[in-house]
């Protein structure tokens, strides 16, 4: 009977979005997600960490359905800004199914909005839950990328060089690289900056000095830094990241997207680092502990954002495992329409 009554609230609410009356072409995972939700606490206490591990997933499904099926490419480019602003008075030239998903999820993060307000113990996590959905809102919040990076810059004199190419890279396309690039400096500064922890941070995670080469505004030359500048670089760096972090799963999408459209085949490395982000495993996880009500909450979802080895290898098994799913479905449909049409 619980599991039923919580169901019947998740669909109350996925109603009330009207994405599935207005825009039937989108998947409607409510019930999927529900039992997802359940095969990982089924347990009667966590009920709250059900129901928004499955608010969560539905929300992405319809990002993850504009960015893969319904969006062209100047659609996707002004909705992703108008998510990276925070601002949903950008999306007002986009067809109705981006305004309404839009939209849709500006209502989801009033709740989460809420509880940040209302719960101070949880703000963190509210803040992780918000990293995989955007926020419409009127751009109060003030998360701008382009906007931080300069103000790293002048509060940390260290401008020029690496960190103007970094910038100029963000101006022109911010991707979830910037995660691992950001990553990457913070462990060369923690280590008294030592180049060799910078590139090995890069390249293990498949960012190779040709690959930094190869963007439009291209990034080739090394950080370098003040030594007296150093505790202020990390203060700054690690704020950096989570700013970064908080839109990795709409500019990942947005990034597939551009490979699509220039029918670009991104080498494996890269293709991993961006699918381990449009997995939305982390956020999943993340979604459902908050739900949890545990004292450790917190350092449980700093642990997971974190990215140690086990979700590392866990969001990369997902992703390989779930494109060998949908390339065996297509295949399988192409096949039964050849049959069709010659046969």
């Amino acid at each position: 009977m619980l599991y039923k009554q919580e169901l019947s609230q998740v669909k109350r609410w996925w109603a009330a979005m009207e994405i599935d009356s207005k825009f039937p072409q989108f998947r409607s995972r409510v019930v999927e997600g529900y039992f997802w939700a359940l095969g990982t606490s089924f347990q009667p206490c966590y009920a709250l960490g059900r129901i928004m591990y499955t608010k969560v997933l539905c929300v992405v499904s319809v990002t993850d359905d504009l960015y893969d099926s319904y969006g062209t490419a100047d659609e996707l480019n002004t909705y992703t800004k108008a998510i990276q602003r925070l601002d949903i008075e950008n999306i007002d030239g986009l067809p109705d199914h981006s305004k309404e998903i839009s939209e849709a999820q500006d209502k989801f993060t009033n709740l989460l909005q809420k509880i940040y307000l209302e719960q101070p113990n949880n703000r963190e996590i509210v803040r992780l839950v918000l990293g995989c959905v955007g926020r419409g809102g009127e751009g109060h919040s003030g998360q701008r990328i382009r906007d931080e990076i300069l103000v790293l810059q002048r509060n940390n004199n260290c401008k020029g060089g690496m960190m103007e190419e970094w910038h100029q890279k963000l101006h022109n396309n911010s991707s979830p690289n910037d995660v691992v690039i950001c990553e990457a400096l913070l462990n060369y500064v923690r280590c008294g900056f030592r180049i060799d922890v910078y590139w090995k941070t890069l390249t293990e995670r498949g960012l190779t000095k040709s690959v930094l080469a190869s963007y439009d505004r291209p990034i080739v030359s090394e950080p370098k830094f003040s030594p007296d500048t150093k505790d202020g670089l990390i203060r700054d760096f690690t704020s950096y990241l989570k700013t970064l972090k908080f839109q990795a799963l709409i500019l990942a999408y947005q990034q597939e997207a551009i490979w699509c459209n220039k029918k670009y085949v991104p080498h494996f490395k890269e293709y991993i680092i961006n699918g381990m982000a449009t997995t939305a495993l982390c956020m999943l996880g993340v979604s459902i502990i908050l739900g949890m009500g545990h004292v450790d909450t917190t350092q449980a979802c700093n642990w997971a954002t974190n990215k140690p080895e086990v979700v590392v290898v866990t969001d990369k098994m997902a992703r390989i495992i779930n494109d060998i799913v949908g390339h065996e479905y297509l295949d399988m449909l192409i096949l039964n329409l050849w049959v069709l049409l010659f046969i």
